[in-house]
């Protein structure tokens, strides 16, 4: 999958659905073993451990039940806004100093936020998990916000959105996208926020949100690595054992507008190429269907060999480039494909095109070779993922939240490799269907005396 979708699924999807190909043959085995031990502390927090030797490192994530989902018009961009915010000092912590601590211990930190979590990963030598836990423990009920800091990362916020967002056509379009496919749900919007909202949050603004959501009984840390378990435990129970249960929102599952036909929608604006984007609604990430979606997403989408590759680009010389993923949310996500063209070519004809290869999909299903190859690169991908402290560790706050179960992890290589080619048929023929599909074509103003021809 060539960057642009890669980034725009990160920010307009889901990030966990962006996957590069990956030539290797997937091992006809079941996932790796995974003993992952898992305890609650009194005050909420979930851990879970998982020792792993294979190399002197350890990785420790704390993921917070909360993401753009959980927000409303008027904050959109606020959980985003805690990726930066919590680097922003606490009551033993000067401002900037986690990630100075834990680069100074030959480590590295990251952030990251979707609809549903907000992660913040930590990588360590081993020696050094004790500290990762104490200043993650630290941040999590003594941050630090001020409106001096929270104006500076206002800005960064809406200076990233622009670059990011405003500035990609690809990003743009799939914002316009969700914006129609979700209408009347807070996936709507993307996680990063609207620059309007971003404009006015306030230091109130933040500190409600932190304090609603900045919980122990909100929040999973997970720790994987080189190490034991008695010493994750001591180390756990001295750093978060302290800290108090608070009282967490309750997380109501949103309803989106009912769909009773096809949407299709026209969005103008000064890009520089014309994207159509088309999705289809599904289930959330914990349904069974999710797996044979995954499968039927690839063939359709992902690499040079993928159906729209090979005849919106290569064949017909539609478009520049074309992909799509499924993302996979806590609630309902979306299956969604895009197709990127040249000015010059018709975007009804791409939008014909597009869709005419899902239609086939429906009528004629997939070849041996095709479901073959997806399930073998996808089980790859999947696999690899685990080599890493840091990989393993991503994979169970996935599981966790989008998934809703963290053992459904040693199960995830033997669902791809037994998916079916009825089971292809049977998801493509029941939610790839014109009352789940919704259309947005991003594409310049047409001039007044040449719009009749494009209407629709």
């Amino acid at each position: 999958m060539n960057w642009p979708v890669r980034l725009a699924l990160r920010l307009a999807v889901t990030s966990l659905a962006a996957l590069p190909a990956v030539a290797r043959a997937a091992p006809r085995q079941a996932t790796p073993s995974l003993n992952v031990k898992s305890w609650e502390l009194p005050n909420g927090l979930q851990v879970l451990f998982l020792e792993d030797q294979k190399a002197p490192v350890a990785a420790v994530h704390m993921f917070y039940h909360v993401g753009s989902k959980d927000e409303k018009v008027g904050i959109r961009g606020v959980a985003h806004m805690f990726e930066h915010l919590m680097s922003r000092g606490s009551d033993r912590v000067p401002p900037g100093d986690h990630a100075r601590l834990l680069r100074e211990a030959g480590g590295l930190s990251n952030a990251f936020t979707t609809e549903d979590v907000t992660g913040f990963q930590d990588v360590v030598p081993p020696a050094y998990v004790g500290l990762a836990l104490e200043l993650e423990a630290e941040r999590m009920r003594k941050l630090h916000l001020s409106p001096a800091a929270v104006k500076a990362e206002r800005q960064v916020v809406m200076e990233e959105r622009r670059a990011r967002v405003d500035s990609n056509p690809v990003t743009r379009a799939l914002a316009a996208f969700r914006a129609a496919a979700f209408e009347g749900h807070p996936y709507e919007w993307v996680s990063i926020g609207t620059l309007d909202d971003l404009q006015h949050l306030t230091i109130g603004d933040c500190q409600r949100f932190y304090d609603s959501y900045y919980l122990p009984n909100n929040a999973t840390v997970v720790v994987v690595g080189a190490l034991g378990e008695d010493d994750v435990r001591r180390d756990i129970a001295r750093f978060f054992g302290p800290l108090a249960r608070g009282v967490v929102p309750a997380q109501v599952p949103p309803t989106r507008k009912a769909q009773l036909r096809a949407r299709d929608t026209v969005v103008t604006a000064s890009v520089q190429v014309p994207v159509v984007v088309a999705g289809y609604h599904i289930p959330a990430g914990g349904h069974p269907d999710i797996v044979p979606l995954k499968v039927l997403a690839s063939v359709l989408a992902q690499g040079p060999s993928s159906r729209l590759n090979q005849r919106l680009v290569l064949r017909d010389h539609l478009a520049l480039g074309a992909g799509g993923a499924v993302g996979a949310f806590e609630h309902p996500g979306m299956l969604v494909l895009y197709a990127v063209h040249p000015p010059d070519r018709d975007s009804r004809k791409v939008r014909e095109a597009l869709l005419g290869e899902v239609a086939r999909v429906r009528t004629e299903g997939l070849t041996l070779k095709e479901l073959e190859r997806a399930k073998n690169q996808l089980a790859s991908q999947f696999i690899y993922s685990l080599e890493s402290a840091d990989g393993l560790a991503v994979q169970l706050g996935s599981a966790r939240y989008t998934e809703g179960d963290w053992h459904r992890l040693s199960e995830t290589a033997d669902r791809l490799l037994a998916v079916t080619a009825d089971d292809i048929k049977r998801v493509a023929d029941t939610y790839l269907v014109d009352d789940h599909l919704t259309v947005v074509t991003l594409q310049r103003p047409i001039p007044a005396a040449a719009s009749g021809g494009n209407e629709r």
